[in-house]
């Protein structure tokens, strides 16, 4: 067509009729065997990526580069209706089946852990490929959702009663309630334009805590995240995430402090600045 050579296209059209079929078939196959997978004959399942992932990163690569769908081409990552929807649905199913193999892990957090290892290996897979479709942004979208799962799990692990108290009392103040949002019934020393009433005692207690762990806090947080991924820059984004969390939560309860209080309550001294954390945040994030 570019050197306007007609004389080609019948042959050229009977082998598409040949070939489109036939490739449906083979298509169509794969797909039920993922469909049809037995998640404990596919050998064991810890938190890194799966061979499963692998072998569909490469399957679906190989297509979509055959297809034309790289930059190295100068092709977008558009295709044929058929084909586009035979890859649509091995994505689904290939997502469905890590679901599977995940559920036999005991614990959620592992859980998310092995499915964002295994987004991560298949997102890997398309770049290093050079890959420009469509499915690269679902993949991304799903590593993303993973990623805020696993960074508030992970929070709720090291500090857990500062995020429990957070998320209660935004809640109660949200809804213009009075009372206290960790179920208890004293009044504190505030009662500022929240609406709520807090108990000092148990305030300053979470605050005198935090002070007093954050720091070894964020290095389980740090340890944990270099044990699960061995992917550093994956690594690095998911540390960011969480430890950016956390300093979000901390903001939270130090408005929370103020909305509660009209004057500084007495145990303000021992709460730790957010200029403090954040320079602590930097120093991990270069050391990763």
């Amino acid at each position: 067509q570019r050197r306007r050579i007609p004389v080609l296209d019948p042959f050229f059209d009977r082998v598409s009729m040949l070939l489109w079929p036939r490739f449906k078939h083979v298509c169509d196959a794969n797909i039920r065997s993922i469909k049809t997978a037995t998640p404990k004959k596919l050998g064991p399942v810890d938190t890194s990526p799966h061979y499963v992932a692998r072998r569909y990163a490469e399957l679906v690569s190989s297509v979509l580069t055959l297809h034309g769908g790289t930059d190295s081409l100068g092709v977008g990552g558009g295709g044929e209706h058929m084909l586009m929807q035979t890859v649509q649905q091995l994505r689904i199913e290939l997502v469905a089946l890590l679901e599977k193999l995940g559920a036999m892990l005991l614990h959620s957090k592992d859980r998310k852990v092995f499915f964002i290892n295994n987004l991560d290996q298949i997102l890997s897979v398309f770049q290093e490929r050079r890959i420009i479709s469509e499915e690269v942004q679902r993949f991304e979208d799903l590593l993303t959702q993973q990623r805020e799962l696993f960074a508030e799990e992970e929070l709720r692990e090291s500090f857990p009663r500062l995020i429990s108290f957070v998320l209660q009392t935004e809640n109660v103040m949200s809804q213009g309630s009075s009372g206290t949002g960790t179920g208890t019934g004293k009044r504190g020393g505030g009662g500022g334009g929240g609406g709520v009433s807090l108990d000092e005692e148990l305030v300053g207690n979470l605050v005198r805590e935090f002070s007093q762990s954050w720091r070894a806090g964020i290095q389980v947080i740090n340890d944990d995240v270099l044990a699960y991924f061995s992917n550093f820059r994956n690594g690095m984004e998911i540390l960011k995430q969480v430890l950016t969390q956390l300093l979000l939560y901390y903001t939270r309860f130090q408005d929370i402090i103020k909305r509660a209080w009209a004057r500084p309550p007495s145990f303000v001294k021992d709460i730790v600045s957010t200029a403090t954390i954040l320079m602590e945040i930097k120093r991990y994030s270069r050391t990763f």
